[in-house]
C-alpha cells in the first residue's frame, strides 16, 4: 500500500462511515506501523478531521487486533463528560 493509497483510504473509506457514528467527537484510528499511515498527506488528514491515531507495536497486530475491533456501523459513541 503506498501513501497516496492510504489518503484515499482514510478519506472515503474510513472516514465516511466513520464519522456520522462519531457525532461530532474525535475518534480513534487503530494501525499497524506501515509507511502508507505516516505520510504527510495522511497524518494532515486525521489531524483536520480531528481523528486520533494510535500505533500499533510492530509484529504485534496478530495479537492485538482483535481486542480492538468494532464494527463500525454498530459501536455507540461514549460521552465523556
Amino acid at each position: 500500500m503506498t501513501g497516496e493509497i492510504g489518503r484515499e483510504w482514510i478519506e472515503h473509506d474510513f472516514d465516511p462511515p466513520t464519522r456520522e457514528v462519531a457525532q461530532g467527537h474525535p475518534w480513534l484510528l487503530i494501525v499497524d506501523g506501515h509507511s502508507s499511515h505516516f505520510t504527510q498527506e495522511f497524518l494532515e488528514y486525521v489531524k483536520d478531521h480531528d481523528i486520533h491515531v494510535l500505533c500499533l507495536p510492530p509484529h504485534t497486530t496478530h495479537t492485538l487486533q482483535s481486542g480492538f475491533y468494532a464494527n463500525p456501523s454498530s459501536a455507540q459513541p461514549t460521552n465523556l463528560q
